[in-house]
């Protein structure tokens, strides 16, 4: 049985490949899990308009055989290319992140839920799972765009409100594809 292993990582805010990262600078999405200025290791730019950038995106893993193909998908936080500018109240901003991270999350569950709709290929399982992960990636980039561009990175209070509840009706609506 010959075994394909597949394996992509993206950052939902900048087009730059990620380097091998350990574990511990890797947070997978957790419904528990809530984000703290500790993982926020990145330096930040203290000349940008906004406090902080969260680099979230999705991992995927395939294996195939003559038969069959499994497939994993995760929402990620790079801890190292993730950074932030505190200030007092930390909690606004610290919200607006971990709607990044529930958006990558989202995007994880809808290709979950693709990868189980795939007809398997055995010719073009690569190009085919390839082909799949990059069509999602692309609309999780242009969320992540109207979400930035409606919330002001986070600073218009009402429209972050706004897409809290918009993310968490998507949530719901692909709980099936949840991976905890």
């Amino acid at each position: 049985m010959q075994v394909y292993l597949v394996q992509a990582i993206r950052n939902s805010l900048t087009l730059f490949s990620f380097k091998i990262v350990s574990a511990q600078d890797t947070l997978y999405w957790s419904s528990g899990y809530q984000l703290t200025p500790k993982d926020f290791h990145g330096k930040p730019d203290t000349t940008a308009s906004y406090p902080s950038i969260s680099a979230c995106g999705i991992k995927y893993i395939g294996h195939a055989g003559k038969n069959a193909v499994q497939t994993e998908a995760f929402g990620i936080f790079i801890r190292p290319k993730s950074w932030a500018v505190l200030y007092e109240d930390d909690s606004l901003w610290l919200i607006h992140e971990r709607l990044n991270f529930d958006i990558a999350e989202l995007f994880a569950r809808k290709l979950r839920k693709t990868f189980s709709e795939y007809k398997f290929r055995y010719a073009t399982v690569q190009q085919d799972l390839d082909s799949l992960y990059d069509i999602n990636h692309e609309e999780m980039n242009e969320m992540h765009a109207s979400y930035e561009k409606e919330t002001n990175h986070g600073l218009d209070e009402s429209a972050q409100s706004i897409w809290n509840h918009k993310i968490k009706l998507e949530m719901e609506n692909f709980g099936k594809y949840s991976s905890n």
